[in-house]
């Protein structure tokens, strides 16, 4: 995934203490209200998966809605919509040949796009 963020902004990072007592840190939408998570899709080798991509941002913050929506018309210019779904044409081409097309390799076929 992509953490994209004003480029006047400082990075950040976030510590959280996970169950077993560790803590991880890392840098994350919450602590960086000027941004925009990006995440590429693809094919996952040797599965007959092709993964979602997502792009999305929590925040209201006036430059996060603005480069989200920069990036969310470039997708709809580019990849025509199947369902509520923006597929570009190798991925459809593969949900004809019958690949999953899933947001997750472990998430129910039920939640799959199909065509």
């Amino acid at each position: 995934m992509y953490f994209l963020m004003a480029p006047v902004e400082e990075p950040k990072t976030r510590c959280i203490e996970q169950r077993n007592g560790e803590a991880k840190t890392f840098y994350d939408q919450m602590s960086h209200p000027r941004s925009v998570s990006l995440r590429a899709g693809g094919l996952l080798n040797d599965s007959f998966c092709v993964i979602s991509g997502q792009v999305g941002t929590i925040s209201d913050d006036e430059w996060s809605i603005a480069l989200y929506k920069c990036i969310a018309s470039s997708i709809k210019k580019r990849f025509p919509k199947i369902k509520s779904f923006y597929v570009g044409d190798e991925s459809a081409k593969k949900l004809d040949e019958g690949y999953r097309l899933t947001a997750n390799i472990k998430s129910p076929v039920d939640y799959d796009l199909t065509s």
